[in-house]
């Protein structure tokens, strides 16, 4: 407490000019209060310490201002702020004045003599260190309480704020893996679409493989009694006086192929033929690089029924040489 109380003394002493107490000179049986204070610390003469020691002896207000003396200006503990010795003096005539002027006699009353009755007053100056002690306590635990809350405060802002980062990034992972998810689901689709087109080629690719394979069969397969027809180019049929001018031919239904003979009579010779089958409208069905000329001159050529079908179709013969083709004769037919 004596501790407490010497805080106290420090921190108010400050504010207060030094001035001499009404009661602080010695009267002619008590020693003054500086010397009880020079008593204390043992700085008087040794005949004057002698004689306030005979005197405190006997002197019961002297030895309880003396008692009040020591615990103020006791040893200071070793982990106090230590001060000089004008400032405890002083900071002890503030001290005396403030508790002076807080206990000043109603008007008639008798006036005691006030060091004595300070000095009788320990209970009182312990009452008063202790509810200095207890208001220090209580500032500084608030100090330190409002200190606690807004670390706490500061901790859960930046914990909200790295939640919020945190949220934010796993909403944009989560948009991110459904953009994904959602294109693998297309991406599946599309696989499962295509497959199933894979499958509708590869049956329409095994279907005609049949039929081809059926027709390169049928046509492997020796015909017998198949038509054939001799055809004579434009410029023969108008020599011989037709008026038509057209080659007609009739073929049975079940014919497979037909034979065609073209006259080679009165055709220039050239190094190789070319024959194109085209229709009415000139549409070209089908050609050949590989004509030759038979024994008699002419050019025979073998057609599969359902390339000619009931209608006029034209035979173009061109003939080779290394200069380019030249067109030799037409062989104009018309199948009933």
């Amino acid at each position: 407490m004596d501790k407490e109380f010497r805080t106290y003394m420090e921190a108010i002493g400050a504010e207060f000019e030094e001035k001499s107490l009404p009661f602080e000179s010695a009267s002619d049986d008590h020693p003054a209060q500086e010397e009880l204070i020079d008593y204390q610390r043992g700085w008087l003469e040794e005949s004057r310490h002698k004689e306030v020691q005979s005197h405190i002896v006997v002197c019961g207000e002297c030895l309880a201002a003396l008692e009040n003396i020591s615990d103020f200006f006791g040893p200071v503990p070793e982990d106090a702020e230590s001060i000089d010795d004008l400032e405890v003096r002083r900071q002890w005539k503030t001290f005396l004045r403030r508790i002076e002027d807080e206990r000043q006699p109603l008007p008639g009353a008798r006036k005691e003599r006030p060091v004595t009755r300070l000095f009788s007053s320990r209970a009182a100056l312990a009452l008063a260190a202790s509810l200095l002690l207890v208001a220090g306590l209580a500032l500084l635990w608030a100090i330190l309480l409002r200190q606690e809350n807004q670390e706490l405060a500061d901790r859960l802002r930046a914990q909200e704020k790295d939640s919020t980062t945190q949220l934010e990034n796993l909403e944009r992972e989560n948009r991110q893996l459904q953009e994904r998810t959602s294109t693998l689901e297309q991406n599946a689709q599309r696989a499962d679409e295509l497959e199933r087109e894979n499958r509708r080629l590869q049956e329409r690719e095994d279907a005609l493989r049949d039929d081809l394979q059926t027709e390169i069969a049928r046509l492997r397969e020796p015909e017998v009694n198949a038509p054939i027809f001799d055809i004579f180019s434009r410029e023969f049929i108008r020599r011989s006086g037709s008026e038509e001018g057209m080659n007609r031919i009739k073929v049975s239904p079940a014919a497979q192929s037909i034979v065609l003979i073209l006259s080679g009579e009165g055709q220039t010779d050239a190094t190789g033929y070319l024959i194109e089958l085209v229709d009415r409208s000139g549409r070209r069905l089908w050609r050949s690089a590989k004509l030759k000329r038979d024994g008699q001159g002419n050019f025979v050529i073998r057609l599969n029924r359902e390339l000619l079908g009931k209608g006029e179709y034209r035979l173009k013969l061109y003939g080779q040489e290394k200069d380019g083709s030249k067109m030799l004769s037409e062989y104009p037919v018309v199948v009933e």
